[in-house]
């Protein structure tokens, strides 16, 4: 059908068109000398205004003689040049199921994305007044109104586990009320995107620290709009997120040391994932946990320093007898053994040491030298009191190394000696390069 169309506000010229995405095209066209690309283009229906990502190709113009103009950004209301502020808030109602091997956790969480609209696209009176409208997902996309979608999914999201709620406020725009954005007379007005879920997360989990690691529960929103139209940024110190923390359930395993939900990176996808060469907006909110090493301690730490104590009764036992020496030293070995076994079903396949790895694998060490000290006393047959010193110097520096190795990791220790945090920023700097 035929319809008009003008570009920037120039003369109108009649086209061939049957959908948006014609008007566009065409009426390029018909304009040349406005040296303007498609996708800068939005169009005008009456008082709403559509970007070229929202025309459906499926969509019918209308009737016949219908006038449309087509816009630039640099010719669009405020709202739609450039990019559009989506912020972001958090509202963790629980979390539980923290799973080191599996490296996910559960999360009951409220997303709210706000950004600002035009009243008129709503069909409210461009005059200060107390409004507002809820309106579910269907609601917000019929053709009744078509608003901005902002496009916001959560990226790490492994497992929905029961309903998904989504809804949409709109409330009125006052310079007086927010702090967090400058709105500019009463035109506009707030449209905030709900969206509340519980679900399995998957996260990346560092364990080189393992008993005595952090973790960081982290929760990633994309946008599926390209990052030249949409911005995403934290909602501001008025609307930071929240945490319910009578609703965390860590079982004793894991401690709240803040409770805060803190933004931890903004940074846009990689265009080299995109087919179509676009970075796309993500935000990163986090939630620090620290692991309660008592377990570790109590149960493999402590009792295998004691066995690798005990190694050293071999010592006692008849210079001659090296069957016997043996024998004591290598039970204990097999029980250090066991000890590692437990610990490997504990913590998922990875190729690096852990803290409790180092602990192990330097008793292993120990204990080898006691049995390689077992067979040089043996095959010389030293003097008794010889040996005693040798197995009392071995004994006294075992403990001195245990002793310092358990305070380094003791939080309690750790806050009094930065030099322990630099060390920290050192190594984690050292394997992010790697």
């Amino acid at each position: 059908m035929k319809v008009k169309v003008s570009i920037h506000g120039a003369r109108e010229v009649e086209i061939e068109a049957t959908t948006y995405e014609e008007i566009i095209t065409h009426g390029l066209k018909k304009f040349p000398e406005k040296n303007v690309t498609a996708d800068m283009l939005t169009v005008k229906l009456g008082n709403k205004y559509f970007s070229r990502m929202e025309l459906s190709r499926e969509v019918n113009v209308g009737e016949a003689g219908a006038t449309f103009e087509i816009v630039s950004n640099k010719w669009s209301p405020k709202h739609l040049q450039g990019q559009r502020d989506v912020r972001v808030q958090y509202n963790i109602h629980s979390i539980s199921a923290v799973d080191t091997q599996d490296q996910t956790f559960i999360a009951d969480v409220t997303f709210k994305c706000s950004f600002m609209e035009l009243r008129s696209t709503f069909g409210i009176e461009e005059t200060p007044q107390d409004f507002q409208l809820n309106l579910d997902r269907s609601e917000y996309r019929s053709d009744k109104y078509k608003p901005f979608d902002p496009m916001v999914k959560c990226s790490n999201l492994f497992e929905v586990k029961g309903k998904v709620e989504t809804w949409y406020n709109v409330f009125p725009a006052s310079p007086f009320e927010d702090d967090w954005v400058k709105w500019e007379g009463v035109k506009e007005c707030v449209v905030v995107f709900n969206q509340r879920l519980t679900g399995v997360f998957k996260c990346h989990f560092s364990l080189r620290k393992f008993p005595f690691d952090s973790q960081d529960l982290e929760i990633k929103l994309v946008s599926d709009r390209p990052i030249d139209h949409v911005n995403l940024v934290p909602a501001g110190e008025k609307y930071q997120s929240q945490i319910d923390i009578n609703e965390v359930y860590l079982h004793g395993v894991w401690e709240l040391p803040s409770q805060q939900v803190f933004v931890k990176q903004l940074d846009p996808t990689k265009d080299i994932f995109s087919t179509t060469r676009r970075r796309y907006p993500r935000i990163t909110c986090a939630l620090r946990i620290e692991r309660s090493p008592g377990h570790y301690i109590q149960n493999i730490m402590i009792p295998l320093s004691l066995l690798t104590v005990f190694a050293h009764s071999s010592c006692e036992i008849d210079v001659t007898d090296l069957g016997a020496r043996l024998s004591v030293s290598l039970v204990m070995v097999l029980a250090a053994v066991t000890f590692k076994f437990v610990v490997t079903q504990e913590t998922p396949q990875i190729d690096y040491l852990t803290i409790i790895d180092v602990f192990i694998n330097f008793n292993f060490f120990w204990m080898m030298l006691i049995v390689l000290e077992n067979v040089i006393v043996s095959a010389y047959e030293y003097p008794r009191h010889t040996e005693r010193i040798i197995s009392g110097i071995l004994l006294l520096t075992f403990l001195v190394i245990s002793l310092l190795f358990g305070t380094m990791f003791h939080r309690g220790v750790r806050k009094y000696f930065p030099m322990f945090h630099q060390l920290d920023a050192l190594i984690e700097t050292k394997y992010r390069t790697l």
